[in-house]
């Protein structure tokens, strides 16, 4: 990697590690090169969705090992909300917690990774309904927002995260305070339908629990740094031939300095997949030819993609690993009401339409998660940027 400034050499460097091949690569060439330093406040980190494929859970701990047996710290983070009063009514505010790079069991391993969804649905039970292209609350809040709430942590001079929630020792939410929060904003859905939407986020932790670096990195905080807005390298693995998303991420800004070692290396996808052939020991154990890494049926990743995943796809699965998980949670999220195409200008649809990941679709003739919704929907506009 080359540097645009000689003082960007300084700098914290955050690598974004997605759990794909091409922001792997990168970190693998990081480490052989000896380019990050745990002092200088360099970290890697993932944000779990806990929709991504179970090889790509495989994948990252072996990353995460080879990481911090370089005396790197290796983070993975997950968004969460936690109860808090507003307007003298208890609702709640989104934040991150840190996990363990294990499978999450209740019971025997509650600081772990969750892996069958559970994420991702206390994200739409916090904004009431499914992401989609227009409105990807998914990418927005389980990829960017946590990630500059980490590192204001991160770059702050505690060893540890703060306890965030109410003092009360115990849930002050319930499905009244849920109504009451809805009529207070003017919110059109009936009691049964709002109860029905947060149901799932009753059931959540109600505060999110002060958290010791330490506890999750075999390497935890090594740096000195005292400054939440501290400038830092930005390294993410958008490849030479996704000039769109380079465009689009440094077009929105960014809060830190990005860097695109293959974009500007000018490596493509047949590098990336030449290099894992010499790396079998670690590599993904995911076909080429499909797109299975991060979230298996992400609506950005068009149709063709999508069909190719829904081949190996047996059904039985309970987790977002197939359409059945994504099907029933747009019949379970999916709202009601007048509202404009999600793919494409504000085009008017019938009067009562139910809107879900892939399309928009007529309560009469619902089309869920299904086959035949994925192969009529549209190629996307531009993919989501999720750091791979």
């Amino acid at each position: 990697m080359k540097y645009k400034e000689e003082w960007h050499r300084s700098l914290p460097h955050v690598m974004n590690v997605s759990g794909g091949r091409s922001s792997g690569l990168i970190l693998i060439n990081l480490l052989d090169q000896g380019m990050l330093n745990a002092k200088r406040g360099d970290v890697c980190l993932f944000t779990n969705t806990s929709a991504e494929h179970t090889e790509t859970y495989r994948f990252l701990q072996r990353l995460t090992a080879l990481t911090e047996e370089r005396g790197i710290p290796f983070f993975w983070i997950e968004f969460c909300t936690y109860e808090i009063e507003r307007f003298g009514l208890p609702c709640r505010s989104p934040s991150y917690k840190m996990v363990r790079p294990i499978p999450f069991d209740n019971q025997c391993t509650p600081e772990g990774f969750k892996q069958k969804g559970e994420v991702f649905e206390e994200l739409v039970s916090y904004k009431g309904v499914v992401p989609n292209r227009s409105r990807r609350a998914c990418t927005a809040f389980m990829k960017v927002k946590v990630k500059i709430d980490f590192l204001a942590d991160w770059f702050s001079e505690s060893h540890d995260t703060p306890r965030l929630g109410h003092h009360k020792n115990k849930p002050i939410m319930d499905e009244e305070a849920v109504w009451s929060m809805h009529k207070k904003r003017n919110g059109k859905s009936s009691k049964e339908d709002i109860l029905r939407i947060k149901e799932y986020l009753l059931q959540c932790d109600y505060i999110r629990a002060s958290q010791y670096f330490g506890a999750y990195s075999t390497v935890g905080k090594r740096h000195a740094l005292n400054d939440i807005d501290h400038p830092f390298v930005d390294i993410i693995g958008f490849r030479a031939d996704e000039t769109a998303r380079v465009k689009k991420l440094v077009d929105q800004g960014a809060n830190g300095i990005p860097y695109f070692p293959l974009f500007e290396n000018n490596i493509g996808k047949p590098q990336v997949v030449d290099f894992w052939k010499h790396r079998a020991d670690i590599d993904l154990n995911l076909p080429y030819d499909t797109e299975k890494s991060n979230c298996v049926y992400c609506f950005m990743k068009g149709p063709n993609n999508l069909k190719a995943v829904l081949r190996d796809d047996d059904g039985l699965s309970d987790s977002p690993a197939s359409i059945k998980w994504w099907s029933n949670i747009e019949k379970k999220y999916g709202r009601s009401g007048r509202q404009s195409s999600m793919f494409g200008g504000k085009v008017e649809v019938p009067s009562m339409t139910k809107s879900g990941f892939f399309g928009t679709y007529s309560v009469e003739d619902p089309k869920a998660a299904t086959y035949e919704n994925i192969e009529h929907a549209p190629d996307p506009g531009l993919p989501c940027q999720c750091f791979d």
